[in-house]
Protein backbone atom coordinates (compact mmCIF):
# COMPACT_ATOMS: atom_id res chain seq x y z
CA UNK A 1 0.00 0.00 0.00
CA UNK A 2 1.44 3.86 -0.90
CA UNK A 3 2.29 5.84 2.07
CA UNK A 4 0.68 8.90 -0.58
CA UNK A 5 -2.61 9.73 -1.33
CA UNK A 6 -3.02 9.16 -5.65
CA UNK A 7 -3.94 12.81 -6.40
CA UNK A 8 -3.15 14.84 -3.96
CA UNK A 9 0.01 13.20 -2.50
CA UNK A 10 -1.40 13.25 0.97
CA UNK A 11 0.53 11.27 3.42
CA UNK A 12 -1.26 8.40 5.11
CA UNK A 13 -1.24 7.51 9.02
CA UNK A 14 0.78 3.82 9.49
CA UNK A 15 -1.00 1.12 11.33
CA UNK A 16 0.67 1.56 15.14
CA UNK A 17 2.84 4.64 13.64
CA UNK A 18 4.19 7.39 16.42
CA UNK A 19 3.27 10.67 16.72
CA UNK A 20 0.33 10.07 14.58
CA UNK A 21 -0.46 13.92 14.73
CA UNK A 22 3.18 14.94 12.61
CA UNK A 23 1.61 13.31 9.65
CA UNK A 24 -2.08 14.00 9.41
CA UNK A 25 -0.92 17.86 10.07
CA UNK A 26 0.97 17.23 6.80
CA UNK A 27 -1.64 16.36 4.99
CA UNK A 28 -4.30 18.67 6.33
CA UNK A 29 -1.14 21.28 5.32
CA UNK A 30 -1.15 20.22 1.83
CA UNK A 31 -4.95 19.51 1.36
CA UNK A 32 -5.23 23.49 3.12
CA UNK A 33 -3.00 24.52 -0.23
CA UNK A 34 -4.43 22.61 -3.13
CA UNK A 35 -7.74 23.06 -2.41
CA UNK A 36 -9.57 25.78 -3.81
CA UNK A 37 -6.31 26.09 -5.14
CA UNK A 38 -5.48 30.08 -5.49
CA UNK A 39 -2.09 31.74 -6.71
CA UNK A 40 0.07 34.57 -6.27
CA UNK A 41 0.50 34.49 -9.73
CA UNK A 42 1.88 32.49 -12.90
CA UNK A 43 5.36 31.98 -13.92
CA UNK A 44 6.84 33.19 -10.42
CA UNK A 45 11.14 33.56 -10.55
CA UNK A 46 12.04 35.62 -7.12
CA UNK A 47 10.66 34.74 -4.12
CA UNK A 48 8.84 37.54 -2.03
CA UNK A 49 10.95 38.96 0.88
CA UNK A 50 7.86 38.89 3.45
CA UNK A 51 5.46 35.86 2.28
CA UNK A 52 2.52 35.63 4.19
CA UNK A 53 1.72 32.24 5.57
CA UNK A 54 -0.44 30.21 2.71
CA UNK A 55 0.95 31.70 -0.02
CA UNK A 56 1.20 30.10 -3.14
CA UNK A 57 2.97 30.52 -6.64
CA UNK A 58 2.93 28.95 -9.69
CA UNK A 59 7.01 29.19 -10.50
CA UNK A 60 8.43 29.61 -14.10
CA UNK A 61 11.06 27.53 -15.48
CA UNK A 62 14.31 29.39 -14.13
CA UNK A 63 13.55 30.90 -10.82
CA UNK A 64 15.58 32.03 -8.68
CA UNK A 65 16.80 31.97 -4.60
CA UNK A 66 15.37 29.14 -2.59
CA UNK A 67 13.07 28.29 -5.34
CA UNK A 68 16.30 27.84 -7.72
CA UNK A 69 15.99 23.83 -7.53
CA UNK A 70 12.13 23.39 -8.07
CA UNK A 71 11.09 24.89 -11.76
CA UNK A 72 7.77 24.68 -12.64
CA UNK A 73 6.65 23.31 -8.68
CA UNK A 74 3.77 25.05 -6.55
CA UNK A 75 5.73 27.09 -3.55
CA UNK A 76 3.57 27.03 -0.74
CA UNK A 77 4.80 29.62 2.01
CA UNK A 78 3.86 27.24 5.43
CA UNK A 79 5.35 27.47 8.71
CA UNK A 80 8.17 29.34 7.99
CA UNK A 81 9.20 27.78 5.44
CA UNK A 82 8.75 26.71 1.53
CA UNK A 83 6.89 23.67 0.53
CA UNK A 84 6.72 22.65 -3.09
CA UNK A 85 4.08 20.52 -4.66
CA UNK A 86 4.50 19.13 -8.37
CA UNK A 87 1.44 19.75 -10.20
CA UNK A 88 -1.03 17.26 -11.83
CA UNK A 89 -2.17 17.37 -15.40
CA UNK A 90 -5.61 18.51 -15.21
CA UNK A 91 -5.52 20.97 -12.41
CA UNK A 92 -7.52 24.35 -12.02
CA UNK A 93 -5.72 27.66 -10.04
CA UNK A 94 -6.90 30.85 -9.88
CA UNK A 95 -4.06 33.76 -10.53
CA UNK A 96 -4.56 36.51 -8.46
CA UNK A 97 -2.02 38.95 -10.24
CA UNK A 98 -3.29 37.72 -13.55
CA UNK A 99 -7.20 37.79 -12.29
CA UNK A 100 -7.66 34.71 -14.36
CA UNK A 101 -8.61 30.90 -14.38
CA UNK A 102 -5.82 28.51 -15.54
CA UNK A 103 -5.36 24.63 -16.32
CA UNK A 104 -2.61 22.68 -15.84
CA UNK A 105 -1.86 21.14 -19.60
CA UNK A 106 1.34 19.65 -20.63
CA UNK A 107 3.72 21.40 -18.55
CA UNK A 108 2.35 24.51 -18.64
CA UNK A 109 -0.37 26.53 -16.86
CA UNK A 110 -2.60 27.43 -19.91
CA UNK A 111 -6.37 30.37 -19.86
CA UNK A 112 -9.48 28.44 -19.53
CA UNK A 113 -11.09 31.00 -21.14
CA UNK A 114 -9.06 32.22 -23.71
CA UNK A 115 -8.65 36.13 -23.94
CA UNK A 116 -10.49 37.18 -27.67
CA UNK A 117 -7.40 38.41 -29.23
CA UNK A 118 -5.70 36.66 -31.93
CA UNK A 119 -7.88 33.82 -31.57
CA UNK A 120 -7.94 31.36 -34.73
CA UNK A 121 -12.06 31.78 -35.07
CA UNK A 122 -15.18 32.23 -33.29
CA UNK A 123 -18.53 31.12 -33.67
CA UNK A 124 -21.54 32.51 -31.79
CA UNK A 125 -24.29 29.80 -31.92
CA UNK A 126 -22.91 28.36 -35.26
CA UNK A 127 -19.85 26.89 -36.46
CA UNK A 128 -17.02 28.84 -37.70
CA UNK A 129 -14.49 27.57 -40.06
CA UNK A 130 -11.15 28.06 -41.54
CA UNK A 131 -12.85 29.94 -44.33
CA UNK A 132 -16.02 31.81 -42.26
CA UNK A 133 -13.39 32.09 -39.12
CA UNK A 134 -15.84 34.27 -37.13
CA UNK A 135 -19.48 32.86 -37.47
CA UNK A 136 -23.02 33.90 -36.19
CA UNK A 137 -26.57 32.40 -36.40
CA UNK A 138 -29.10 34.79 -34.84
CA UNK A 139 -32.16 36.56 -35.83
CA UNK A 140 -30.15 39.76 -36.15
CA UNK A 141 -26.95 41.61 -34.97
CA UNK A 142 -26.29 44.91 -34.20
CA UNK A 143 -23.41 46.67 -34.95
CA UNK A 144 -23.52 50.18 -32.23
CA UNK A 145 -21.75 54.07 -31.48
CA UNK A 146 -20.01 54.41 -28.48
CA UNK A 147 -21.10 58.22 -28.26
CA UNK A 148 -20.81 59.41 -31.51
CA UNK A 149 -20.74 57.71 -35.48
CA UNK A 150 -20.21 54.02 -36.09
CA UNK A 151 -17.97 52.67 -39.03
CA UNK A 152 -18.14 49.18 -40.64
CA UNK A 153 -14.47 48.60 -42.49
CA UNK A 154 -14.10 46.29 -44.72
CA UNK A 155 -10.75 46.42 -45.70
CA UNK A 156 -9.02 44.18 -49.30
CA UNK A 157 -4.83 43.38 -50.30
CA UNK A 158 -5.26 44.97 -53.43
CA UNK A 159 -7.03 46.77 -56.46
CA UNK A 160 -8.05 43.44 -57.92
CA UNK A 161 -9.03 41.26 -54.37
CA UNK A 162 -12.56 41.76 -53.59
CA UNK A 163 -14.11 43.79 -50.62
CA UNK A 164 -17.95 43.64 -50.62
CA UNK A 165 -21.34 42.31 -48.57
CA UNK A 166 -22.73 39.63 -50.56
CA UNK A 167 -26.29 38.35 -50.24
CA UNK A 168 -27.86 34.72 -50.06
CA UNK A 169 -30.54 32.70 -50.12
CA UNK A 170 -30.57 29.16 -49.16
CA UNK A 171 -26.92 29.71 -49.31
CA UNK A 172 -27.18 30.73 -52.89
CA UNK A 173 -25.72 34.56 -53.91
CA UNK A 174 -28.32 36.55 -55.37
CA UNK A 175 -26.96 40.39 -54.71
CA UNK A 176 -23.42 42.07 -53.85
CA UNK A 177 -22.12 45.30 -53.48
CA UNK A 178 -18.65 46.87 -52.73
CA UNK A 179 -14.98 46.39 -54.35
CA UNK A 180 -15.10 43.47 -56.55
CA UNK A 181 -11.78 43.13 -58.59
CA UNK A 182 -11.08 47.06 -59.05
CA UNK A 183 -11.75 49.58 -56.41
CA UNK A 184 -14.84 51.36 -58.17
CA UNK A 185 -17.94 50.26 -56.45
CA UNK A 186 -20.02 47.97 -57.67
CA UNK A 187 -23.82 46.96 -57.26
CA UNK A 188 -24.06 43.06 -58.91
CA UNK A 189 -27.32 41.08 -58.63
CA UNK A 190 -27.51 36.79 -60.01
CA UNK A 191 -30.43 34.93 -60.65
CA UNK A 192 -28.94 31.48 -60.02
CA UNK A 193 -25.24 32.49 -58.46
CA UNK A 194 -23.68 31.57 -60.96
CA UNK A 195 -24.50 34.35 -63.86
CA UNK A 196 -23.85 38.12 -62.64
CA UNK A 197 -24.78 41.16 -63.86
CA UNK A 198 -22.92 44.51 -63.09
CA UNK A 199 -26.25 46.88 -62.79
CA UNK A 200 -24.65 49.65 -61.59
CA UNK A 201 -21.04 50.64 -61.62
CA UNK A 202 -19.85 54.03 -59.57
CA UNK A 203 -16.24 54.94 -60.87
CA UNK A 204 -13.93 56.52 -58.08
CA UNK A 205 -11.97 58.79 -60.97
CA UNK A 206 -15.24 61.18 -61.54
CA UNK A 207 -18.30 59.34 -59.61
CA UNK A 208 -20.24 58.81 -62.60
CA UNK A 209 -21.60 55.70 -63.09
CA UNK A 210 -22.48 52.91 -65.95
CA UNK A 211 -23.91 49.40 -65.77
CA UNK A 212 -26.44 47.26 -67.19
CA UNK A 213 -29.11 49.36 -65.62
CA UNK A 214 -27.88 52.37 -67.41
CA UNK A 215 -28.25 53.39 -71.00
CA UNK A 216 -25.37 51.38 -73.25
CA UNK A 217 -25.73 54.22 -75.35
CA UNK A 218 -27.38 57.46 -76.58
CA UNK A 219 -29.58 55.22 -78.49
CA UNK A 220 -30.43 52.53 -76.32
CA UNK A 221 -34.27 52.14 -75.28
CA UNK A 222 -34.58 49.45 -73.20
CA UNK A 223 -37.27 49.62 -71.13
CA UNK A 224 -36.14 49.74 -67.26
CA UNK A 225 -32.62 51.33 -67.62
CA UNK A 226 -31.68 54.78 -66.11
CA UNK A 227 -31.68 57.66 -68.93
CA UNK A 228 -28.07 58.93 -69.01
CA UNK A 229 -26.60 62.12 -69.71
CA UNK A 230 -24.06 63.44 -72.61
CA UNK A 231 -21.45 65.62 -72.88
CA UNK A 232 -23.49 68.83 -73.66
CA UNK A 233 -26.60 68.53 -74.95
CA UNK A 234 -28.92 66.88 -71.91
CA UNK A 235 -30.22 62.77 -71.95
CA UNK A 236 -31.94 63.28 -75.17
CA UNK A 237 -28.30 64.31 -77.10
CA UNK A 238 -27.94 61.46 -79.79
CA UNK A 239 -23.37 61.50 -79.40
CA UNK A 240 -21.98 62.09 -82.86
CA UNK A 241 -25.44 61.29 -84.51
CA UNK A 242 -26.76 64.39 -82.59
CA UNK A 243 -29.57 66.41 -84.63
CA UNK A 244 -27.94 70.10 -84.99
CA UNK A 245 -28.61 73.24 -86.87
CA UNK A 246 -26.52 73.76 -90.03
CA UNK A 247 -25.62 76.79 -90.05
CA UNK A 248 -25.66 77.13 -85.94
CA UNK A 249 -28.23 79.79 -85.48
CA UNK A 250 -31.82 79.36 -85.35
CA UNK A 251 -32.25 80.27 -89.64
CA UNK A 252 -33.66 78.02 -92.46
CA UNK A 253 -31.12 76.91 -94.51
CA UNK A 254 -31.14 75.83 -98.14
CA UNK A 255 -29.02 72.64 -98.61
CA UNK A 256 -28.99 71.20 -102.45
CA UNK A 257 -32.30 72.73 -102.56
CA UNK A 258 -34.29 71.50 -100.17
CA UNK A 259 -35.06 73.51 -96.97
CA UNK A 260 -33.41 71.57 -94.08
CA UNK A 261 -32.62 72.94 -90.44
CA UNK A 262 -31.84 69.49 -88.61
CA UNK A 263 -29.18 66.56 -90.06
CA UNK A 264 -27.46 64.02 -88.77
CA UNK A 265 -24.23 65.57 -88.26
CA UNK A 266 -21.71 61.89 -89.19
CA UNK A 267 -18.56 63.67 -88.94
CA UNK A 268 -17.82 63.53 -92.71
CA UNK A 269 -21.12 64.85 -94.37
CA UNK A 270 -24.26 65.86 -92.97
CA UNK A 271 -26.96 63.33 -93.83
CA UNK A 272 -30.22 65.31 -93.63
CA UNK A 273 -33.24 64.72 -91.30
CA UNK A 274 -36.25 66.78 -93.09
CA UNK A 275 -39.09 67.43 -90.80
CA UNK A 276 -42.85 66.83 -91.82
CA UNK A 277 -46.36 69.13 -91.32
CA UNK A 278 -47.87 69.43 -87.83
CA UNK A 279 -44.57 68.27 -86.22
CA UNK A 280 -42.87 70.08 -83.59
CA UNK A 281 -38.51 69.94 -83.20
CA UNK A 282 -36.50 71.22 -80.35
CA UNK A 283 -32.73 72.63 -81.51
CA UNK A 284 -30.15 73.90 -79.73
CA UNK A 285 -27.96 76.76 -81.18
CA UNK A 286 -24.21 76.44 -80.46
CA UNK A 287 -23.67 80.07 -80.88
CA UNK A 288 -26.48 81.56 -78.92
CA UNK A 289 -26.93 79.41 -76.15
CA UNK A 290 -30.43 79.09 -77.01
CA UNK A 291 -33.19 76.33 -76.72
CA UNK A 292 -36.00 76.85 -79.79
CA UNK A 293 -38.46 74.70 -81.02
CA UNK A 294 -40.46 75.00 -84.28
CA UNK A 295 -43.37 73.52 -85.89
CA UNK A 296 -44.26 72.39 -89.57
CA UNK A 297 -46.65 73.37 -91.94
CA UNK A 298 -48.00 73.27 -95.03
CA UNK A 299 -47.58 71.24 -97.40
CA UNK A 300 -48.18 68.30 -96.13
CA UNK A 301 -45.31 66.22 -96.00
CA UNK A 302 -44.13 62.32 -94.24
CA UNK A 303 -41.09 62.18 -91.86
CA UNK A 304 -38.60 60.93 -95.16
CA UNK A 305 -35.16 61.42 -95.76
CA UNK A 306 -35.53 63.63 -99.19
CA UNK A 307 -37.76 66.12 -100.24
CA UNK A 308 -38.11 68.08 -103.31
CA UNK A 309 -39.65 71.42 -102.01
CA UNK A 310 -39.44 73.45 -98.83
CA UNK A 311 -42.53 73.37 -96.98
CA UNK A 312 -43.79 76.50 -94.70
CA UNK A 313 -42.81 76.62 -91.07
CA UNK A 314 -44.03 78.71 -88.33
CA UNK A 315 -41.74 81.38 -86.49
CA UNK A 316 -39.07 80.44 -84.74
CA UNK A 317 -40.03 80.32 -80.77
CA UNK A 318 -37.72 80.17 -77.87
CA UNK A 319 -38.43 78.13 -74.91
CA UNK A 320 -38.62 79.97 -71.46
CA UNK A 321 -37.94 79.16 -68.63
CA UNK A 322 -36.88 81.08 -65.03
CA UNK A 323 -33.57 81.62 -66.30
CA UNK A 324 -34.77 83.91 -69.36
CA UNK A 325 -38.41 84.75 -68.51
CA UNK A 326 -36.87 87.93 -67.24
CA UNK A 327 -34.61 90.29 -69.47
CA UNK A 328 -34.24 91.98 -72.72
CA UNK A 329 -37.42 91.69 -75.35
CA UNK A 330 -37.64 91.87 -78.93
CA UNK A 331 -40.31 93.04 -80.82
CA UNK A 332 -39.48 90.09 -83.11
CA UNK A 333 -39.71 87.25 -80.33
CA UNK A 334 -36.18 84.95 -81.23
CA UNK A 335 -32.66 84.81 -79.84
CA UNK A 336 -32.05 87.09 -76.98
CA UNK A 337 -35.40 87.75 -76.24
CA UNK A 338 -37.34 87.29 -73.08
CA UNK A 339 -40.72 87.17 -71.75
CA UNK A 340 -40.58 90.66 -69.93
CA UNK A 341 -38.38 93.39 -69.75
CA UNK A 342 -37.75 96.12 -66.38
CA UNK A 343 -35.93 98.92 -66.08
CA UNK A 344 -35.63 102.33 -64.47
CA UNK A 345 -33.98 105.50 -64.57
CA UNK A 346 -34.29 109.26 -63.77
CA UNK A 347 -38.28 109.47 -65.11
CA UNK A 348 -39.31 106.24 -63.61
CA UNK A 349 -40.01 102.86 -63.94
CA UNK A 350 -40.64 100.80 -66.77
CA UNK A 351 -42.09 97.26 -67.53
CA UNK A 352 -42.19 95.60 -71.11
CA UNK A 353 -43.92 92.36 -72.38
CA UNK A 354 -43.29 90.11 -74.81
CA UNK A 355 -46.68 91.02 -76.48
CA UNK A 356 -46.09 94.56 -77.35
CA UNK A 357 -47.51 96.17 -73.75
CA UNK A 358 -45.60 98.40 -71.55
CA UNK A 359 -46.34 100.54 -68.27
CA UNK A 360 -44.75 102.80 -66.56
CA UNK A 361 -44.82 104.78 -63.20
CA UNK A 362 -43.27 107.32 -61.28
CA UNK A 363 -44.07 109.94 -58.56
CA UNK A 364 -43.81 113.44 -59.53
CA UNK A 365 -44.13 116.73 -57.09
CA UNK A 366 -46.53 119.36 -57.53
CA UNK A 367 -46.73 122.56 -56.21
CA UNK A 368 -49.64 125.35 -54.90
CA UNK A 369 -52.87 124.19 -56.13
CA UNK A 370 -54.14 127.59 -55.63
CA UNK A 371 -54.33 129.36 -58.95
CA UNK A 372 -58.23 129.64 -59.89
CA UNK A 373 -59.64 127.54 -62.55
CA UNK A 374 -63.82 127.46 -63.14
CA UNK A 375 -65.18 126.42 -60.04
CA UNK A 376 -61.84 124.98 -58.49
CA UNK A 377 -58.37 125.24 -58.90
CA UNK A 378 -55.04 123.95 -60.36
CA UNK A 379 -51.32 124.65 -60.40
CA UNK A 380 -49.87 127.35 -62.36
CA UNK A 381 -47.68 125.56 -64.39
CA UNK A 382 -48.00 121.95 -65.77
CA UNK A 383 -45.12 119.13 -64.88
CA UNK A 384 -43.76 117.45 -68.11
CA UNK A 385 -42.93 114.05 -67.70
CA UNK A 386 -40.53 112.34 -69.68
CA UNK A 387 -41.32 108.84 -70.18
CA UNK A 388 -38.65 106.19 -68.52
CA UNK A 389 -39.47 104.21 -72.12
CA UNK A 390 -40.85 105.41 -75.29
CA UNK A 391 -44.37 104.24 -76.75
CA UNK A 392 -44.20 102.79 -80.37
CA UNK A 393 -44.42 105.99 -82.41
CA UNK A 394 -48.10 106.81 -84.12
CA UNK A 395 -49.61 106.00 -80.49
CA UNK A 396 -50.64 107.69 -77.32
CA UNK A 397 -50.53 105.92 -73.91
CA UNK A 398 -53.50 105.48 -71.44
CA UNK A 399 -52.50 107.95 -68.49
CA UNK A 400 -54.15 107.65 -64.89
CA UNK A 401 -52.62 108.56 -61.05
CA UNK A 402 -53.53 109.41 -57.40
CA UNK A 403 -52.65 111.57 -54.82
CA UNK A 404 -52.54 110.65 -51.44
CA UNK A 405 -50.67 112.99 -49.55
CA UNK A 406 -53.84 115.69 -49.80
CA UNK A 407 -57.37 115.61 -49.86
CA UNK A 408 -59.84 116.61 -52.88
CA UNK A 409 -56.67 116.67 -54.88
CA UNK A 410 -56.24 114.77 -58.30
CA UNK A 411 -53.74 114.51 -61.09
CA UNK A 412 -54.57 115.65 -64.86
CA UNK A 413 -52.99 114.82 -67.85
CA UNK A 414 -52.40 115.76 -71.38
CA UNK A 415 -50.71 113.93 -73.47
CA UNK A 416 -49.64 114.24 -77.74
CA UNK A 417 -46.38 112.32 -77.48
CA UNK A 418 -45.48 108.63 -77.77
CA UNK A 419 -41.95 109.92 -75.10
CA UNK A 420 -43.76 112.43 -72.50
CA UNK A 421 -47.02 114.07 -70.98
CA UNK A 422 -47.91 116.89 -69.44
CA UNK A 423 -49.19 116.72 -65.58
CA UNK A 424 -51.80 119.35 -63.83
CA UNK A 425 -53.41 118.71 -60.14
CA UNK A 426 -56.49 120.41 -59.62
CA UNK A 427 -58.82 120.82 -56.79
CA UNK A 428 -62.40 121.99 -55.06
CA UNK A 429 -60.66 124.08 -52.54
CA UNK A 430 -57.41 126.16 -53.03
CA UNK A 431 -54.40 124.02 -51.15
CA UNK A 432 -51.05 125.45 -50.45
CA UNK A 433 -47.99 123.21 -50.23
CA UNK A 434 -46.77 120.19 -52.02
CA UNK A 435 -48.58 117.07 -53.41
CA UNK A 436 -46.95 114.12 -54.90
CA UNK A 437 -48.60 112.41 -57.77
CA UNK A 438 -47.88 108.97 -58.80
CA UNK A 439 -48.80 108.29 -62.40
CA UNK A 440 -49.03 105.49 -64.65
CA UNK A 441 -48.96 105.15 -68.67
CA UNK A 442 -49.87 102.24 -70.00
CA UNK A 443 -49.31 101.76 -74.01
CA UNK A 444 -47.70 99.41 -76.16
CA UNK A 445 -44.01 99.88 -77.15
CA UNK A 446 -44.39 98.23 -80.54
Amino acid sequence: MSELSPRLDLPYISAAQAQKHVTHNEALRLLDGLAQLALKGFGATTPPAAPADGDMYALGPAPTGAWAANPGSLALWSDNAWLFIPPKEGWLAWGEAEAELRAYRSGNWEEVIPTLQNIESLGINTTADPVNRLALSSEASLLSHEGNGHQLKINKATTTDTASLLYQSNWTGHAEMGLTGDNDFHIKVSPDGTTWKNALEIRTSDGTVRGDAVQAGNLDTTTGRLLRMTTDRGPFDLGSRRPTILSGSLNDVQNGGVNRFLCWNTGATDVPWNYGVGMQFMAFDTTGNQLAFRRGGSPAMAFRATVTSAPTFSEWFEVFHTGNAVGTVSATPGIGSSIMERGSNANGEYVRLIDGTQICTHSVTIADVNTADGAGFRNTTGITWTFPANFAGGTLPSLSGSVNDAAHVWPTFYCNSASMATIHAKSFTAHAGTVTAHVTAIGRWF
